[in-house]
């Protein structure tokens, strides 16, 4: 809902219900962001333009990355 408040686009990705195909290829990229994190990992996992990710969610802080403020 944040992200559609901002007019962010993004891409959503329900692991639970991904096929077996979109799992396994979230879960690389999840791996390329968050390698130290092994299978401890939490949601939402938000990754960003590519370039950093951020687990769970946090208003003020991905406002601030998205400039958002």
């Amino acid at each position: 809902m944040f992200l559609e408040e901002n007019s962010v686009e993004y891409e959503y990705v329900n692991i639970d219900e991904a096929d077996p195909e979109e799992r396994k290829e979230a879960m690389i990229e999840i791996g390329e962001y968050l390698p130290s994190r092994g299978t401890a990992i939490a949601y939402p996992i938000i990754i960003i333009d590519d370039l950093s990710a951020m687990i769970g969610f946090d208003r003020q802080k991905l406002s601030r990355i998205l400039e958002l403020q």
